[in-house]
């Protein structure tokens, strides 16, 4: 999920914040530098074939001054606040920002090297510290609230009242009210925070490498989740505990141990939660949410938890029948679900994960099943852009179209693992679509599929072509975007509702009428058995 403009552009002044004279690369010459010029690319996409990690700072060191020299303009106006002198001020305040930090976060989340890795280290807690400036700037805030409190009267759009609203939400949630004193030790919190959550994130991509294993010969990479897909494969009872302990514990003790991280994070954020007038941090976190409270989330998993506890335990009782009935005399351990799982669903539904993977193969599936989707529903049409560079060679760019032609946006897909990648899948933009800056989506998913050996078709089981659909379904909701503001642009929203795009999207995979366009055997060309849906 994508950060409201300002919130990005507040995380790469923080970049910028480290203008220390002991760090000599700060003073880098900034001409020709691709980071602190508008792209000449279409839809402003960045210009990837001139893109350096050398160009990371001297372009936050510019663009920080520029940015600042606004905000404070704004803060310290003799003029009367207005929505026009305040509000708009701000939105735009930190345009030029937004095009270094999408494409910093975008790289150290997937693609990041050593440099990249240090470099986000060190600017952690220099973007706490900067985002705290601007959240507990009092002068700032007064023209916030001053709009805020007379907001009915001020006669705004639906949209623009919206935007005040949330500005003014996301002061008082950051601190905005706190005396003097306690803002002061607010910011040593964020600081450690920023700095302790870094660490953990890398602790996690260091050890999930360090955990990968051998297998019948064969190197197996850990993945995001704690069951591996492997798992549903490996007949040998062994090799299956051997990979999920290599999980479950890739950062539990030794050189990438996260427990101390993670102790001193909850600490720091009751601390937090507790310094800004709330019970505990769910309560501080759920602020933002349509739930809310706490209570509220209770509720949800008080109907939730007892009918997926009555499925798993049904579903357990099926798989120790299956593991008795193969002639095994062991009680069933989270390591044997999986493959147990499968031949249960091979059993009662005469289904199996690998009869079904070659008619999914992932470029297929994209273009003739998550575009056609896309295009049968909505009437946009998709073209591969071979001559737009990307972050890394496996990355697919596509040009997207209204059904009259209307250019859309870019999107670009990155759906291989690798190790400078962390876990996980997911959607984000690197330009926002925005009327008032006029500007077009500039869109990319990431995923986490296993990489075929050279001239292999890249086969995805059921769960990989699902989350193929989820992921685009966010990338649609931000591609239909429609908004003045960026802040309020695509993704920008609760994030107990920015989930609902994406599962609405997964549901089209096995439509019928979509399914058999894309689910052809990529040797035989055949289409899929009907009987399998």
């Amino acid at each position: 999920m994508k950060l409201p403009l300002f919130s990005a552009a507040i995380l790469l002044t923080a970049l910028v914040a480290c203008n220390d004279s002991k760090t000599s690369k700060m003073t880098e010459n900034t001409d020709n530098n691709p980071l602190l010029v508008e792209s000449t690319l279409p839809y402003g996409a960045p210009d990837f074939s001139k893109i350096k990690d050398e160009h990371y700072r001297p372009a936050c060191s510019k663009e920080w001054l520029w940015q600042n020299e606004r905000i404070v303009a704004i803060a310290n106006s003799n003029e009367a606040p207005t929505f026009e002198n305040t509000i708009i001020a701000l939105e735009k305040s930190g345009v030029e920002l937004e095009r270094a930090s999408a494409v910093f976060n975008a790289l150290t989340e997937a693609n990041t090297n050593d440099t990249l890795k240090v470099l986000q280290k060190e600017l952690s807690p220099k973007f706490a510290e900067h985002a705290d400036g601007i959240h507990l700037n009092e002068k700032l805030f007064a023209r916030i609230k001053a709009l805020y409190d007379k907001r009915e009267s001020l006669k705004l759009d639906a949209e623009s009242l919206k935007l005040l609203e949330n500005y003014y939400e996301d002061f008082v949630v950051a601190g905005a009210n706190l005396s003097a004193t306690d803002k002061e030790t607010l910011k040593k919190y964020n600081s450690e925070l920023a700095s302790l959550e870094t660490d953990f994130n890398q602790t996690l991509l260091e050890g999930s490498l360090a955990a990968a294993q051998t297998i019948n010969g064969q190197k197996v990479a850990i993945v995001n989740t704690t069951q591996q897909p492997l798992l549903s494969e490996l007949a040998n009872r062994n090799a299956r505990k051997q990979l999920f302990e290599a999980s479950w514990n890739r950062t539990d003790g030794g050189a990438h141990n996260t427990n101390d991280i993670l102790k001193r994070i909850a600490l720091l954020r009751a601390k937090k939660a507790e310094l800004l007038g709330f019970k505990n941090y769910a309560e501080w976190s759920l602020q933002r949410t349509m739930a809310k409270t706490p209570v509220a989330i209770a509720q949800f998993f008080k109907d939730l938890v007892p009918a997926s506890v009555g499925k798993a335990k049904a579903e357990a009782k099926e798989i120790q029948a299956q593991i008795a009935k193969t002639g095994g005399n062991f009680t069933l351990e989270p390591y044997d679900w999986n493959f147990y799982a499968e031949q249960v669903r091979k059993a009662k539904y005469d289904l199996d994960e690998n009869e079904i993977k070659p008619y999914f193969e992932l470029k297929n599936a994209l273009e003739n099943g998550v575009f056609y989707a896309a295009t049968k529903l909505y009437g946009i049409t998709f073209k591969e852009r071979k001559d737009i560079p990307a972050y890394h060679p496996d990355v697919l760019v596509y040009e997207l179209f209204e059904e009259d032609g209307t250019p859309l946006g870019l999107f670009y897909g990155d759906f291989f693992a690798r190790e400078s990648k962390r876990g996980g899948a997911w959607m984000s933009n690197f330009v926002n679509q925005s009327k008032l800056l006029g500007t077009k989506p500039v869109i990319y998913n990431v995923c986490n599929y296993v990489k075929p050996a050279e001239g292999k078709p890249a086969l995805l089981t059921y769960d990989e072509l699902t989350t193929l659909f989820h992921e685009f379904g966010h990338a649609l909701h931000g591609f239909f975007a429609n908004q003045q503001y960026a802040s309020l642009s695509g993704t920008a929203v609760a994030r107990d509702f920015v989930e609902f795009p994406s599962q609405f999207n997964e549901h089209w995979a096995l439509y019928p009428d979509i399914l058999k366009n894309y689910a052809v055997h990529y040797e035989t060309k055949q289409p899929i058995s009907t009987s399998t849906y």
